[in-house]
Order: C-alpha cells, then structure tokens, then sequence
C-alpha cells in the first residue's frame, strides 16, 4: 500500500488575521489532515503570520511543512519555493 499524501501548497503574506480560519477549514475537510502535506511559505510577512503558523505546526507537526523567506517575492516566488 502507498502512503502517499496530497501536497496543499499556501503562499502567506501578512495574513495573520485570516491564517487561523484557513488552516481550521482545511482540518475539518473529509479527507483528513492526516492524508494532507500543508506547505506553508510566509513571505517575509510583517505581520504575526509566522508565529500563528507555528503554532499550527506544533498542532499538526506531521503534516505541515514551514518555510520562512526574509525576502518578500511576491505570490510567484511563494508558490515556486513551495513546489
């Protein structure tokens, strides 16, 4: 049997305010955050973007991939970094 999981790539950018409610939808899908990899790429938010997605990571630590950029590179960048 494979174990393979579906890969949901999230570019953040000062999303502090809607993070939470993105990440609590994609939990309670059907599928299963188990069968999920949630990667998120926060570029280079000023916001407390970073620190709510960590927080999410400690919940869920098999399941969600972080990648920090220092640089913001726009949605693009975000989502090739990601791939």
């Amino acid at each position: 049997m494979i174990n393979a999981k579906i890969s949901v790539i999230i570019p953040c950018y000062n999303v502090g305010n809607y993070i939470d409610r993105c990440m609590a939808s994609i939990a309670v899908q059907t599928l299963g955050v188990e069968n999920l990899e949630i990667i998120f790429i926060d570029d280079a938010s000023t916001d407390d973007t970073w620190e709510r997605l960590q927080r999410w990571e400690k919940r869920f630590p098999d399941n969600i991939l972080l990648i920090h950029s220092d640089v913001n590179g726009k949605p693009g960048a975000a989502r090739n970094i990601g791939l």
